[in-house]
């Protein structure tokens, strides 16, 4: 008995090593295509330029938050239970698609004004700043059905042809964002190129879609009831995480000046290369969790097993950015070389944010999802406790405010999360 199960460790652990290494080093190709890209819009356009870029940049990401709402959630968790059932899934995927259009002009019409707002006041003409918005919009509708539209192939696990549609997507960005940007070098072709490579991905996982589901399917009553459902309970806290995940940039928009916002936007895409594991971890960890049946009495202990992996891969990717700043920074130019002490602020806080998120979505791939109640008033009181304290004109002080934030939720959503599982 005991070698039997030995054994089947054995076989289980092989598995997921030669998953890691097939997907991580495929994703590893990905992730460089779209690092390049990034750098190369930190190197071509100006500080200024890529402050306002920073700017548009995240509130789009803003916006695609609003936008969700929690559909994405809905979706991946009532997909889970007919994922072997092509018409029923296809009626999921046309529903969540509707829902999440519908949030869409909702989003906009909150989001835009502020935009427009933080963008004049950092010195952008209202031409440069009409032209950041009307870039802005069709790169949004490009992305509103992506994460969707890549349901299906996660839950067949076919992650090979996912992985081929990102390295296109990344590659014709890189093409498009490269040459326009030598030539006009503006934050809204920055923006307007990631749109077009958008669109082309999409297309491509609507006919990857139809390989798993029916993508004629009419919208299932029974798949909106339940998704907005999830959706009722995500809502507030997805309004509030819009808010108040963007905390660090809000306070240095309102107390710092547009070169301190291209510096932390310039380091968090240094950062933003580390979501090769974030990838990882929402293409195989999250579906494989989301399809343990519920009788399974392992759901918590691989629930705490999945953190300690991410424990330990965020402790070493901060250590590396102490040991070694000089190189890291060396890829961003000149401008942004004197960013050492800042660089591992910024890649900290960005590790514990991905954990909190990865807890996040382990916890809601099988609907448990920490109730608003709980959430928005602790973070509101330790925000308000830490950046009383913090010197708001240094930018230093407001990402290791962040960091402490981050540092005081994190861990209460995994003691809620493991209680219920």
């Amino acid at each position: 008995m005991i070698a039997r199960l030995a054994s089947h460790r054995i076989r289980r652990g092989g598995e997921w090593v030669r998953l890691l290494v097939l997907v991580g080093s495929a994703q590893f190709i990905v992730q460089v295509a779209g690092f390049l890209c990034g750098i190369i819009v930190i190197r071509l356009l100006s500080v200024h330029e890529y402050g306002l870029y920073t700017l548009t940049n995240t509130m789009l990401g803003t916006i695609a938050v609003l936008t969700d709402a929690g559909v994405g959630t809905g979706v991946l968790s009532e997909g889970g239970k007919v994922w072997n059932d092509r018409n029923k899934l296809g009626a999921v995927l046309a529903t969540g698609i509707s829902l999440r259009l519908r949030f869409a002009v909702i989003s906009l019409t909150m989001v835009i004004p502020v935009l427009y707002y933080m963008l004049v006041t950092h010195g952008a003409s209202w031409i440069a700043a009409s032209m950041l918005i009307l870039a802005l919009v069709p790169t949004l509708f490009a992305t509103l059905s992506n994460t969707l539209l890549q349901v299906p192939a996660k839950l067949h696990q076919d992650v090979g042809l996912l992985q081929r549609i990102d390295l296109s997507a990344n590659l014709v960005r890189l093409a498009i964002t490269g040459v326009t940007l030598l030539v006009l070098p503006l934050a809204g072709f920055a923006i307007f190129s990631a749109g077009i490579a958008q669109g082309v991905a999409n297309w491509r996982l609507r006919r990857s879609a139809a390989l798993f589901s029916n993508n004629q399917q009419e919208q299932s009553p029974e798949a909106r009831v339940e998704i907005l459902r999830v959706v009722k309970r995500v809502f507030p806290g997805a309004v509030f995480l819009a808010v108040s995940g963007q905390a660090t940039l809000l306070l240095i928009t309102l107390f710092g000046e547009t070169d301190q916002i291209a510096e932390y936007g310039a380091l968090g895409r240094l950062a933003a290369a580390t979501s090769v594991f974030g990838v990882l971890f929402s293409t195989l960890v999250v579906p494989r969790f989301a399809r343990l049946p519920e009788s399974s009495r392992a759901k918590l202990k691989i629930f705490i097993q999945i953190h300690l992996g991410l424990t330990i891969v965020a402790a070493a990717i901060v250590g590396a950015t102490v040991l070694f700043p000089t190189p890291i920074l060396w890829l961003l130019g000149k401008d942004y070389a004197g960013l050492a002490e800042l660089l591992p602020l910024v890649f900290a806080a960005t590790a514990l944010g991905q954990i909190s998120g990865s807890t996040h979505q382990l916890g809601a791939s099988r609907g448990i999802i920490m109730h608003p109640a709980i959430i928005i008033p602790l973070t509101i009181v330790v925000q308000a406790v830490v950046y009383s304290i913090a010197d708001l004109r240094n930018i230093n002080q407001v990402v290791m405010g962040t960091i402490a934030v981050t540092a005081t939720i994190a861990p209460v959503r995994f003691l809620y999360i493991a209680g219920k599982l």
